[in-house]
């Protein structure tokens, strides 16, 4: 909001790169290890998502969408938490897929 992105994104960076080291040392746990984790991991999985979602309404879409590809990539880590253990037919490309076409393009 002060115009300075490049700052912005490295503290975002920073940030995410935690959720990113917690999820991948999660995913290491066997699935009784994580299901006794399991409020931890969602939290870490909701509030990555709240980083992904500020990413989403506030940079270029090119950025927004590479980052939403990779939290997608760390969910599906954890999709025995949201339901079936199989996976979906068709994901979607990412975050930004889920969002009103008029605000995808005024990204």
């Amino acid at each position: 909001e002060v115009g300075q992105t490049e700052k912005a994104r490295e503290l975002w960076q920073e940030v995410a790169r935690k959720y990113q080291e917690n999820l991948t040392y999660y995913s290491s746990l066997d699935l009784d290890r994580q299901f006794n984790r399991g409020n931890e991991i969602v939290t870490d999985i909701e509030r990555y998502r709240s980083l992904v979602d500020l990413l989403i309404m506030n940079d270029s879409e090119e950025v927004a969408r590479e980052e939403a590809d990779k939290f997608n990539q760390y969910l599906m880590l954890f999709r025995h938490f949201y339901g079936s253990s199989e996976e979906p037919e068709e994901l979607p490309q990412s975050d930004l897929d889920l969002l009103p076409q008029e605000i995808r393009d005024s990204l």
